[in-house]
């Protein structure tokens, strides 16, 4: 549920026709790594480990 509020809101903040939304994971010795990237306009680059 997490990872479509995400896509969602990225998809809400994209020019119609422009937007790039690229969501990626990998697996680690001791977990998961997701990567959420877009260019909306409410995008921020920031690292959150917590998530």
């Amino acid at each position: 549920m997490a990872l479509t509020n995400i896509a969602v809101n990225a998809i809400e903040a994209m020019e119609p026709g422009e937007g790039v939304l690229q969501l990626s994971a990998r697996s680690t010795f001791d977990g998961v790594v997701i990567a959420v990237r877009d260019n909306g306009r409410a995008s921020l680059r920031r690292t959150s480990p917590a998530l």
